[in-house]
């Protein structure tokens, strides 16, 4: 849930209470922040299902690069950062 929304509250929304009454309000703080896994060197299956399993959504990039052919060039956000759960890291990966 984003940072700042409502979660819950307490009494529940929509309960009648006495003028005054004090109603307690769990706020999100927003969504997880985790350690990217450094995928540079991997191959592209390898890199995304690494990513896919810390919680990752991989975007694809390839290069021309024959050296690095079907391996991870780059990546964003890098490796040992932390960043949201569930957000997106770019991929560079090498082609022939």
């Amino acid at each position: 849930m984003p940072s700042g929304k409502v979660v819950s509250s307490d009494p529940v929304a929509n309960t009648q209470v006495p003028k005054g009454s004090t109603v307690a309000v769990n706020v999100s703080t927003g969504p997880a922040q985790v350690t990217v896994p450094d995928v540079t060197t991997k191959t592209q299956a390898d890199a995304t299902n690494i990513l896919q399993a810390g919680g990752f959504s991989v975007v694809v990039q390839k290069v021309i690069d024959p050296a690095n052919n079907g391996k991870v060039k780059s990546q964003n956000p890098v490796g040992g950062t932390k960043a949201d759960k569930g957000s997106s890291v770019t991929i560079v990966v090498g082609t022939l």
